[in-house]
Formats: C-alpha cells, structure tokens, sequence
C-alpha cells in the first residue's frame, strides 16, 4: 500500500508486529529454557575422567 506521496513501506505494520511477537516469545523461551536446564553444583563432588588433556581438561578449568 503506498501513502500519500507514492512511497511503498519497507514493511508492512502486519510484519513488524509479527516479528516483534516472534521476538518475545523467543526470547521467553530461551529464559525459560535455561532455568530448566540449570543445575546446582555447588557443594556436590564430580568425577572428571580424562581431566589431563581436551574436553576433561576443559570442563575441570570450568568446574573449578
């Protein structure tokens, strides 16, 4: 639909809304997603196999 002085929208009101929505609702469940996912370690024991080299090596850097 163009207005007044023949100038097309780069995108529709329709588009916009539906974007910005898509964008919310992503955004809620990545945040939901992470609060399932998020485990407690603190003052619990883990075993590392592995934790001289690679992605043992890794996880213990982080873990610590």
């Amino acid at each position: 639909m163009k207005d007044k002085n023949n100038y097309a929208p780069l995108i529709s009101v329709k588009t916009a809304l539906l974007t910005a929505l898509g964008i919310g609702v992503f955004a809620a469940a990545k945040s939901l997603y992470r609060e399932m996912t998020r485990f407690e370690l603190r003052n619990k024991v883990i075993l590392i196999t592995g934790g001289s080299r690679g992605l043992g090596l890794a996880i213990a850097r982080e873990l610590a």
